[in-house]
């Protein structure tokens, strides 16, 4: 399987570790596949969500590219919720829209580092506004 080097510095803000928390809650919560291809996936998965938190994951690790895409994925939605889709006024909550705007910040990063080592290009994540 082809690994692609993290490469990006990813500093867990309160924002960053709630929401990567709530990546693992969800997938090691479901017993079911749901968007994964098979068992292994979603355990690989859960198992590189608890290296970040537990902050193994550095720029010199490598990552399984269907796990860095899954995870690049997660990190895109959460920003499209919590930014781009502009759901949260940053008035009232400021905490959600400016984690949303890191997180998409965060995401072309990893896009960058995907699209370079990987064979695969899915696009691009779309231009905040």
């Amino acid at each position: 399987m082809n690994k692609i080097p993290f490469t990006i510095k990813f500093p867990q803000t309160k924002y960053t570790k709630h929401e990567v928390y709530s990546f693992w809650n969800v997938v090691s919560e479901s017993r079911a596949e749901g968007n994964f291809k098979d068992e292994n996936q979603r355990l690989r998965y859960i198992q590189f969500l608890q290296d970040f938190q537990d902050k193994k994951i550095k720029p010199k690790s490598e990552i399984d590219e269907d796990i860095f895409w899954i995870f690049m994925d997660d990190v895109e939605n959460r920003a499209s919720i919590d930014y781009l889709e502009e759901h949260y006024n940053i008035e009232d909550e400021p905490e959600i829209v400016n984690g949303g705007k890191y997180f998409y910040k965060k995401g072309q990063e990893l896009r960058q580092v995907y699209n370079k080592y990987s064979n695969i290009n899915w696009g691009k994540f779309p231009k905040a506004s």
